[in-house]
């Protein structure tokens, strides 16, 4: 029977992952989330989505989970990539408590440039416990089938496309241990033609074409109703086949399947503006969510997908390990931070950098200007390391780094990273011994080092000969296309100087700062269309205040939406006594904004009008919401995904209600001469209305029972510092 209601559910912690398979037992569901090392997951809930666990993070940094299937709740089994040369096969047998790698002695080899897709979570399929199969693409199109459940594999040719990293088997379906069918094509041009539909008769030994041959791309393919197939692609309408002979058209309107790149967004239903021929549609939709195992409301004719939470495609780039923290197209994109304390006072910057990191500044970088400063880093490590403060700590080099790190290894030791500026090291003149010892010495230890470009303290030889070759060209550029030119060519230039001293390539960052958002925009567009390297973001000197933070926002927006950037900074200058960790929530702020990643719960509040002029309002919004910040620390600490939490205090009935109930709480606090009685909503519906004087109380108390019953409580090993 199709679903008549749906309940919107979010994956905690899941916010920058790609959601691609779902198996569900009732109240039992399984998610895998698929992606380059820990970014493939596997998290499970026991009650329809309320609350999810992490069962399964993939520490192989080359793996990257596919697929996943279940012949029961008890016996999953899930396929990745190859990884030396061999697929992964990952399995469980007590309902995934546990999750084992199978042994990849019995996997036959994979072909180079072979791998899976993870399109529509359908490249895998099962037949009872025993019987399992999935397909391949790239430069072979091939089945693997296993008759014990994973432990040995035997693998055959097909005839279905193959040969680019786009082309393949896409889905995979068995509808009894004989009969099956693989279909495919070339998602990136899904109406050129080719051989895209094949079946077997005998478990997968042999493979034909359908007949007649079908020629469209096809990214899923089920089984429903004995031998009648489902099958939908990217760029094509759904058809439904019965035994691979008949076709009919579902529709041409309802669906969209999405290429490689926009898988998180799977398929999506159109709305149609006739609804003449709902009722000749109602048997589709149920097969089409079966093939696709999603589910169907029969209310609104609708598929619904659990979706990650941002659709930027970021720069692809090299991963580089900073301690603990990787930084790269890879991994999230870091917020990093910066002491202002003499470093050569142990006690203030050891307190400073604790605060940072309290913050969620996930790099802390610390200035290492003279020898006292160079001496305290080691003792800096000590302090931080007694509390239990573990951020990686970035060594900021400028001028006489060569000499400091040669005469204090501990100091160069304990960095995490070394941040050298080739400006003002020596790089570009006659002898660039400085920058080589510093890369050396970075080798020795098996550090990484960012070259940050400044253009206030360009390599002035570098920019000096730029500047005397573009006024002997034809057609000159002017000054500043030729400075922003020449930041490129200084940072590329000195990580090329790097490599050849030692550095390896995942060892490098490069950052080119300026102080304007529009020359911020446009260096670091043409320095990440040049290289692969990570790139550190921020502008040099945003400045104090509204300036900095709106300044700092636009820049790295702009980058940010366009899938640049891989660590950032915000370089605010506090007022006299302020707190420096401004700088990470405003950085932290922005990646939540663009729904890049989540940091801490949001409040939607009113700006307040005609409608609030008494302070009662004003009185009771400041006290939500500095209750929030005051507990999100302790709650960060006790439990997983509350930095996903939405919350709107509003200012009166005109549009509480409204966004109430797209926030995970809402009150509508009772404007000017409203009667003092404010509704609440829990997860979309109304859950109570409070009155009298103590609204505010009993907000909170439905607010903490919300956190304690919703979000699931870390273990000790997820806790940090």
């Amino acid at each position: 029977m199709a679903a008549k209601t749906w309940t919107a559910h979010q994956v905690r912690g899941a916010e920058h992952l790609d959601l691609r398979g779902v198996r569900a037992f009732g109240a039992e569901v399984f998610l895998l989330a698929a992606g380059p090392g820990e970014q493939s997951r596997i998290y499970h809930t026991k009650d329809s989505g309320n609350n999810w666990e992490l069962q399964f993070a993939n520490h192989e940094a080359k793996g990257f989970l596919d697929c996943m299937a279940f012949s029961d709740k008890q016996h999953g089994i899930v396929v990745g990539d190859p990884v030396s040369g061999k697929f992964q096969i990952l399995h469980t047998e007590d309902g995934g408590k546990n999750w084992r790698y199978a042994d990849p002695k019995n996997m036959p080899a994979a072909l180079d440039g072979e791998g899976a897709f993870a399109a529509s979570n359908s490249c895998i399929a099962v037949n009872g416990k025993e019987d399992v199969w999935f397909a391949t693409g790239g430069s072979a199109a091939r089945v693997f089938h296993s008759s014990d459940s994973g432990a040995t594999w035997g693998v055959t040719e097909t005839p279905i496309m193959h040969g680019a990293a786009s082309e393949g088997i896409f889905s995979i379906a068995f509808r009894d241990p004989l009969h099956g069918v693989i279909a495919g094509g070339d998602y990136a041009h899904p109406d050129q033609g080719g051989t895209n539909l094949a079946t077997t008769a005998d478990g997968g030994k042999n493979w034909k074409l359908a007949t007649p041959p079908q020629t469209r791309f096809f990214s899923g393919i089920s089984y429903v109703k004995g031998t009648s197939l489902v099958m939908v692609g990217s760029g094509v309408t759904a058809f439904l086949s019965d035994g691979l002979y008949t076709y009919k058209e579902l529709t041409q309107q309802r669906i969209q399947c999405s290429g490689l790149k926009g898988w998180n967004n799977l398929c999506r239903w159109r709305e149609r503006e006739d609804h003449q021929t709902r009722d000749s549609y109602q048997p589709a939709m149920s097969v089409l969510a079966d093939s696709l195992k999603l589910g169907v409301s029969r209310d609104f004719l609708s598929v619904k997908l659990i979706l990650s939470m941002a659709s930027i495609q970021r720069r692809k780039s090299i991963t580089c390990s900073i301690g603990n923290v990787r930084v790269g197209s890879d991994a999230p994109v870091v917020v990093q931070s910066m002491t202002n304390t003499d470093t050569a006072d142990v006690s203030s910057t050891v307190e400073q950098v604790a605060a940072l990191a309290r913050a969620g500044s996930e790099l802390v970088r610390v200035t290492v200007n003279n020898e006292d400063a160079a001496a305290a880093v080691p003792h800096i490590f000590e302090q931080l390391d007694r509390r239990g403060v573990h951020v990686p700590i970035i060594g900021d080099f400028h001028y006489n780094g060569h000499i400091l790190l040669k005469k204090y290894p501990a100091c160069a030791q304990a960095l995490a990273k070394y941040r050298i500026n080739p400006g003002n090291v020596g790089i570009g003149r006659k002898d660039d011994s400085n920058f080589r010892t510093m890369v050396e010495v970075a080798v020795e230890n098996q550090k990484p080092v960012r070259i940050g470009v400044n253009w206030g303290s360009l390599d002035q030889s570098l920019l000096t000969r730029m500047m005397d070759e573009n006024s002997r060209a034809s057609e000159p550029k002017d000054a500043r296309e030729v400075t922003m030119e020449a930041m490129v060519v200084s940072a590329l230039n000195s990580a090329a100087l790097a490599e050849k001293y030692g550095l390896r390539s995942d060892q490098i960052i490069l950052s080119a700062k300026v102080s304007g958002v529009q020359d911020l925009v446009d260096v670091y567009r043409s320095l990440a269309a040049r290289c692969s390297y990570p790139l550190h973001l921020g502008l040099t000197e945003a400045g104090m205040g509204a300036k900095g933070i709106v300044a700092s926002s636009a820049g790295l927006s702009i980058l940010l939406q366009e899938g640049i950037g891989d660590t950032i900074r915000v370089s605010l200058t506090p007022a006299p006594g302020g707190d420096r960790a401004e700088e990470v929530r405003v950085a932290q702020q922005i990646l939540q904004s663009l729904g890049i990643r989540s940091f801490t719960p949001q409040v939607t509040a009113c700006p307040g009008c005609g409608r609030t002029t008494s302070t009662f309002f004003q009185e009771m919004a400041e006290q939500i919401q500095s209750y929030l910040r005051e507990q999100m620390p302790v709650w960060k600490e006790r439990y997983s995904g509350v930095e996903e939490m939405k919350v709107a205090v509003m200012g009166c009935v005109v549009n509480g209600p409204g966004e109430s109930k797209h926030a995970s709480l809402g009150i509508s606090l009772p404007g000017t001469f409203e009667e003092p009685k404010a509704p609440v909503y829990v997860d979309g519906r109304l859950f109570t209305t409070l009155k009298g004087d103590a609204i505010v109380a009993e907000f909170i108390t439905i607010l903490d029972e919300y956190v304690n019953s919703h979000y699931a409580a870390r273990s000790e090993d997820q806790v940090t510092v």
